[in-house]
Formats: structure tokens, sequence, C-alpha cells
């Protein structure tokens, strides 16, 4: 379903009119398909998030954001009935293609991803956005997935979960739509898996940010159309990464997982680690009473190094622009020729 029927906070898009097409004025608004894969817990603050991101980010420009969820991705019958009242009947996609996509990562069942039940629906949209030329963002999980499918680059197993909001350099002069972005910033990361650079660099991918600690950060590859692969989280509220720490310190305690969530960097200056420690002898205790209290205290004591939302307002507003001035030429291009 389009935005005119979705929820309030998937509706508050400024309105733009277009370039001026024979002496009349057109309202043509950007078409981005959001393919929201998160579990049923993320599903709908994943919306909020990318919604609040793109509101921010289209300032003078019309958008309209559609709502998709890949086939095979296991939801409960609560989400399910969400995403069949709010959510676009994943066939269209070929139908009716959209001007730009965003597609979300999920928790993955096995090691390879070509074992998921979501893996051919993820592989068609993968190969329809190639065949189409459609602008995309892949995030997380879905860039792995993008350049196993397009390329055969495949993800590596890290040591421990990376975990934490961290400053990256930009190489703001790979392409325009890094135009006004600052040589530094800082992104969120959350993640058990990651690329080589020296296999991505190979298959002609440019690396645009990255640091010792995150590895490769945002990268992208140039062709009919520019996609953009994001192993971090911009569209992350501060809040998010203390939740996953603390679902994963409650999977610890519950004997869901066999090891300690590393606390999460940059998010708690000097509190952290004294609530960490606290965290663990509560755990060591098996005291849910007081682990509970110590994680609420936790998420009250955000302190995160640094804001990121100004920066991926930015991108984003230079990736709906790119689109934009992509359409108009299209546009131009059928006059010319009618």
């Amino acid at each position: 379903m389009t935005s005119s029927v979705l929820p309030s906070f998937l509706r508050d898009f400024p309105p733009r009119w277009s370039t001026q097409v024979n002496r009349s004025w057109v309202q043509k608004p950007v078409t981005i398909a959001l393919i929201n894969n998160m579990p049923d817990a993320a599903l709908r603050a994943t919306e909020r998030q990318f919604c609040s991101l793109l509101s921010a980010a289209s300032t003078g420009l019309l958008v309209q954001l559609k709502l998709y969820s890949l086939p095979g991705v296991r939801h409960s019958e609560t989400a399910q009935a969400h995403i069949s009242d709010y959510y676009e009947d994943f066939r269209t996609l070929e139908e009716d293609p959209p001007d730009g996509l965003i597609m979300t990562g999920t928790e993955p069942s096995f090691a390879c991803l070509r074992e998921e039940a979501f893996w051919p629906s993820m592989a068609y949209v993968i190969n329809l956005c190639h065949d189409r030329c459609i602008p995309a963002i892949w995030s997380c999980l879905a860039a792995h997935a993008a350049v196993l499918e397009m390329d055969g680059v495949t993800r590596i197993r890290l040591p421990r979960k990376l975990s934490g909001a961290f400053e990256c350099r930009l190489d703001t002069g790979k392409h325009q739509i890094f135009h006004r972005l600052p040589g530094k910033w800082v992104v969120p990361h959350s993640r058990f898996n990651g690329l080589r650079r020296a296999d991505l660099e190979r298959s002609g991918y440019d690396i645009v940010s990255g640091s010792r600690e995150v590895g490769v950060d945002l990268f992208m590859k140039h062709g009919d159309c520019i996609q953009l692969f994001l192993q971090g989280h911009p569209e992350y509220d501060p809040g998010v990464l203390a939740a996953e720490y603390r679902r994963d310190v409650l999977r610890k305690f519950r004997g869901q997982q066999a090891h300690m969530p590393d606390l999460p960097r940059g998010i708690w200056g000097r509190w952290g680690r004294a609530r960490e420690q606290e965290i663990i002898r509560a755990i060591r205790d098996r005291n849910e009473t007081t682990l509970l209290a110590d994680l609420e205290k936790m998420a009250q004591e955000l302190r995160p190094r640094s804001s990121w939302h100004g920066s991926a307002q930015r991108l984003f507003r230079n990736w709906i622009a790119y689109i934009d001035a992509r359409e108009h030429l299209t546009i131009k291009k059928r006059i010319a020729y009618a």
C-alpha cells in the first residue's frame, strides 16, 4: 500500500513540484520501496527509523514510500497481520518497479545465506535491481547477500559480535552522491559477519568508508546506476544498540546463547563498564530482578559518542536527489522522442 494509506508516521513527507515540462507543472514523486525483513521485535521500529530518516532527508522533495517484506521471512500472526494491512504485495515489485529501493537484513538461521528460506526472493530482488537499473541501498545482511549474488563474494564470521558506534573515515571524492558529507562520521554497527576489503576491491567495488575496528563500513558499485552497501546502520536510533544488548544479555541469562555479549562501544561513556560488571554479577548469581533493574538503568544512561543522524540525512538526501535527477532525465528523453 502506498504512503496515502499507511500509519501517520509513514506519511510525513514534504511536497515538491518537479521540473517544468511542456509549460505545465507536474508533481512527480520519487517512489522508494523499503523491503523490511527485520524480526517481529524490530519490524515496526525499523519502519519508524527509515521513515524518520527519509522524511528528514526529503525536505523539498516528494517521496512516496512503499513497504514490502520478503516471502520466506518468518513472522508471528500479529506481525503478519500488520504486514497484510500496510505492506504491498511482493509480486507487484516487478509489475510496478520503484525508482529506488532499500533492503534491510534479518536474523539468519544458517551460516550460508543460500540455504535460507528467504534466499530465492532476496536473490530475485537483487537481480531485479540489476536488470531494471534500480538504485538501491543494501543494509547489513542484505549487503552480504547482494555481493554474494552479484559477484560471488562471501562473507566471513567475526571472532566476536561487532557492536557499537564507531568513527569511520569517509572518502567523499568517490562520487557526487557523497557531496557535503564530512571526512569522518560515527556510524552504528551490529553484526557477527563481515566482508574482506580485498575481496570487494577485486570484484570492482569502491570502499567509501571504514576504520581499523570496523573494517569496511560503506562501499559502492558503479554501473548504469549506483548501488550502495552499508555494513553499518545509520538509520538506528541511539537506543537500538542498548536494546540489542539487553536482548542478548537476557538470552545468555536464559541459556539461549553460550557467550556473554560484549558491551556496545561508544554509547555509554564511563558508566558502561561499571554497569557491565553489575550485570555479570547478576547473571552469575541468577538474580533476574537485579539483572532487569541494571539493564533498565543502562537504558537511561546512554551517552552516544556523537550523533550520526546529520550525516545519515545528508547521505540519504543526496541519494534521493540522485534518483530524482535520473527520473527527470528519463522524462526529458521520453518527451524528446515523443
